[in-house]
C-alpha cells in the first residue's frame, strides 16, 4: 500500500481547518500561519520506513516511521504527540 502513495502533494483546499487547529490547541498566531500557507508534502519509502517530508514557508518537518507501529512525533506547532500510521 504504501508504494502507491509514493510522490510529492500540493495542497490545493481545506475546510474548516482553523477549526481543527483550535481544537487540537494551536494558538492564534501559529493558526493564522498555517491557515495561510500552502504546504507542499513528499512521500519516501525506503524499506520498512516512511517519510513524510511537509515542507511550509515557516518550517519543514521530516518524519521517519514504520507503517502500524507507535512512534513519538513533533507536530508542526511544536507539540509533541505519540503517533500510529
Amino acid at each position: 500500500m504504501a508504494a502507491s502513495i509514493v510522490g510529492k502533494y500540493k495542497l490545493k483546499s481545506s475546510e474548516n481547518f482553523d477549526a481543527f487547529l483550535k481544537e487540537i490547541g494551536v494558538g492564534l498566531v501559529t493558526r493564522k500561519l498555517a491557515n495561510a500557507a500552502s504546504p507542499s508534502l513528499e512521500i519516501t519509502v525506503d524499506g520498512e520506513y516512511t517519510s513524510l517530508k511537509a515542507v511550509a514557508p515557516f518550517k519543514t518537518q521530516t518524519t521517519r516511521f514504520k507503517l502500524g507501529e507507535e512512534f513519538d512525533e513533533e507536530r508542526m506547532d511544536g507539540k509533541k504527540v505519540k503517533v500510529s500510521r
